[in-house]
């Protein structure tokens, strides 16, 4: 068993995953380490949605668009109020840097976002369907589904 053609691939496999886990974390001692593995696994869910890399993006666009609105309406209350031609280039500034963030924001979410849902919801259901067509064909027994594979023990049909 151990001369066959997978065994180095094994080996290989079984270093690389010894390897994975004996090195150091973000730099974390061992049992630093084996406290934030121990998080992770009770915070799996949260921290699967963090690395899919959507929560940070929304996380992003909120924070954008609330401080946007908050440096355009600062910015107008400074720009309609003053006089003074410091403060009134302050209140410019802040007013237009404000309505940039924030309707740079609104363009994400309509050019990205939003098409990035639409896509998921056709990918679900895509999955769906092709899900549903091979349990009819496992339960019809059909042999022409592209999905059914030959088992390694017997010879492809000629």
């Amino acid at each position: 068993m151990t001369g066959g053609p997978g065994a180095k691939d094994t080996a290989r496999a079984l270093s690389d995953d010894t390897r994975a886990r004996e090195q150091p974390l973000f730099g974390l001692e061992q049992e630093e380490r084996r406290q934030l593995l121990a998080w992770v696994g009770e915070n799996l869910t949260e921290v699967r949605q963090t690395a899919d890399g959507k929560r940070p993006v929304y996380w992003v666009l909120w924070t954008g668009l609330a401080v946007g609105l908050a440096a355009y309406v600062g910015g107008y209350l400074i720009k309609s109020s003053t006089t003074a031609e410091f403060l009134g280039l302050v209140g410019d500034l802040l007013y237009t840097f404000g309505w940039a963030l924030w309707t740079g924001v609104v363009v994400v979410v309509f050019l990205q976002i939003i098409p990035e849902v639409k896509r998921r919801q056709y990918k679900a259901a895509l999955d769906a369907y092709e899900a549903t067509l091979r349990e009819q064909a496992r339960a019809g027994g059909d042999l022409a589904s592209p999905d059914r594979q030959p088992r390694s023990d017997q010879p492809p049909a000629q």
